[in-house]
């Protein structure tokens, strides 16, 4: 398997986990306000993702569901679905 390739596939994903990993969250009091949480701006690498732990922030392999929407991984192997793609470069980090 070539790292670069497949590190490569993930980035190609890597943005779409970013916008929704980082979105800012809205407080519910009188004045609304937008607050940034802990993972705004922390990069995880290889398909990890950021998640809070005691309140800090952390990367960690993500969980996936048995969902079946298969993908071809670079390293020639098909994946039941894009996370298990994901799961499995972090696991190999």
């Amino acid at each position: 398997m070539e790292e670069t390739a497949f590190i490569d596939l993930l980035d190609q994903h890597h943005h779409l986990a970013d916008v929704c990993n980082k979105a800012d969250v809205c407080k519910a009091d009188d004045d609304l306000q937008m607050e940034r949480g802990p993972c705004y701006r922390y990069h995880c690498d290889f398909g990890a993702q950021c998640v809070l732990k005691g309140g800090s922030a952390t990367c960690d392999c993500p969980t996936c569901t048995e969902e079946f929407e298969p993908v071809c991984g670079t390293d020639g192997i098909s994946y039941t679905n894009n996370c298990k793609l994901r799961r499995e470069a972090c696991e190999q980090k």
